[in-house]
């Protein structure tokens, strides 16, 4: 399947321009094992480059100095260039990350578009400064004011999961507070990125506001340690979001951090089965399991295991595994080889271990090309095996005696035991959760996404660091900013 990309190389200062050295990322599709095309391999100059681009567009270009209105008609001309682009994008999210089309749609494109609307029109009317209450104390008569400042230069490193959504999700909000970006996408899905580059033309953002770049670790690293870089916003493993604070501390970066995890469904007597076995199998084979937010642990009341247990298998039994482009496929493959036979490796042991594989554990048999791998049922699990414990994402599930909570398997799979079920997915990265509660009133939903957003608001500028020290990002959009009382700034014209 062709790209619709029509540039193809690094977006850097509002220019396509050439990577320093010659080396080039093949974009495979999973499905297929094709090579879609190749995309430059941007090199630590390349890193630096997008970085003072940023860096000038945050310090002397007009962004960060445009009314809140103009910055937000700006980003919404954005979003609704990517809206504009729906079809061509859809299919660039199946060919690229193997996305079946109906998750493609509602998941990967329809819900982070809607997110970005909604932060393109919420930065011409968020409360970037909160005057406080007058107080009379012993010096006198004195008044305080919240101000929200953008944090400056943010590098956003998203995972191969979920491309379009988590692109969006941290660029747009960022963005919309007057920070400039530097996206740097995984090396399997560097299209879904690199194609901002061309809808920020078509908008008209400034030059330097959005940089697209693309590596592997050493150009992350660079990123994470880079002096000019303020903030660091990531979506991955837990295992690499250790290193990303170790590697941000240095500079005192703010991070921002999105982990896996594994999340459990808990199954009582008097449940519906049939309708929850329905929901859970279609839940943890979503996008093969790859994403941190999907139930991947079910824990089921010993009187109904057995119920549970027959009920899953019934309804992964329904699970259509192949093309994502077919629109009757419910579950696509994993994003590469390496990705399926690291679930194989987790079927393996669970079996080593003493898990009852209640189904799948394979690769599907009418599917001699592409990254599949079965939806997979194991039971008779425990918490203190590997199994069990799983990885922190996977596609399956997986259940265990009354006395402990079960643990997962891994992609495609899921075990369950006799009185608990877990699922987990197999990608290493993560999916942000649909929507969460206002902080102040827990009345108002608001996307995930707001945490950067607040994260944008809430430090001062890199000449300021040191007023943030020790302060953590609230949940809220509007919460816990710095305290600071000189002067006007430009975002709150």
């Amino acid at each position: 399947m062709a790209t619709t990309l029509e540039s193809h190389g690094l977006y850097i200062d509002g220019e396509w321009v050439n990577a320093s050295s010659d080396e080039e990322l093949e974009v495979i599709n999973p499905a297929s094992e094709e090579v879609i095309t190749k995309v430059p391999q941007a090199s630590m100059e390349d890193v630096d480059r997008a970085v003072a681009a940023a860096r000038r567009a945050f310090e002397d270009g007009p962004w960060p100095r445009m009314s809140a209105r103009e910055r937000s008609d700006t980003l919404l001309r954005f979003t609704q260039t990517i809206a504009d682009r729906r079809g061509e994008l859809v299919d660039m999210i199946i060919a690229e990350a193997g996305a079946a089309r109906s998750i493609a749609e509602a998941f990967q494109f329809d819900t982070p578009l809607r997110y970005a609307f909604w932060f393109a029109e919420r930065a011409a009317t968020f409360p970037y400064e909160d005057p406080l209450p007058p107080q009379l104390t012993a010096r006198g008569l004195g008044q305080g004011v919240i101000r929200k400042e953008p944090v400056g230069v943010v590098a956003a490193i998203t995972a191969f999961n979920y491309p379009m959504y988590l692109n969006l999700a941290k660029v747009v909000p960022a963005l919309a507070v007057g920070n400039s970006v530097v996206l740097k996408p995984s090396p399997y899905t560097p299209l879904e990125a690199l194609v901002l580059g061309e809808i920020a033309d078509a908008a008209e953002l400034p030059p330097g506001v959005l940089n697209v770049v693309t590596g592997g670790v050493p150009e992350s690293e660079r990123l994470t340690t880079h002096p000019e870089v303020d903030m660091v916003s990531f979506t991955g493993s837990d295992v690499v979001g250790k290193q990303i604070m170790k590697q941000a501390a240095g500079g005192l970066k703010k991070v921002l951090l999105e982990l896996g995890g594994k999340s459990p469904n808990i199954v009582f007597a008097g449940s519906d089965v049939r309708r929850f076995a329905a929901a859970a199998a279609y839940a943890f084979t979503i996008h093969a399991g790859q994403g941190c937010a999907l139930p991947t642990r079910i824990l089921a009341e010993r009187s109904v295991y057995d119920e549970v247990v027959e009920g899953l298998e019934a309804a992964l039994a329904k699970v259509e595994v192949g093309d994502p482009a077919e629109p009757t496929v419910t579950m696509g493959p994993l994003i590469r080889e390496t990705q399926r036979e690291r679930v194989e490796r987790y079927v393996a042991n669970g079996t080593a271990e003493g898990a009852r594989l209640a189904c799948g554990g394979g690769r599907p048999a009418h599917l001699s090309r592409g990254f599949f791998v079965e939806p997979t049922l194991f039971g008779r699990t425990n918490s203190p095996s590997r199994c069990g414990r799983g990885p922190s994402r996977s596609t399956g599930a997986a259940a265990g005696p009354a006395r402990g909570a079960p643990s997962a398997a891994t992609s495609s799979q899921a075990s369950v035991e006799s009185s608990a079920i877990t699922a987990c997915s197999s990608s290493p990265s993560s999916r942000p959760s649909p929507g969460r509660r206002d902080g102040r009133d827990g009345t108002r939903a608001v996307p995930r996404g707001a945490a950067l957003l607040a994260a944008g608001a809430h430090a001062a500028r890199r000449r300021c660091r040191g007023d943030v020290r020790g302060r953590r990002t609230a949940p809220g959009v509007a919460a816990d900013a710095p305290l600071r009382t000189m002067g006007r700034h430009p975002l709150a014209r």
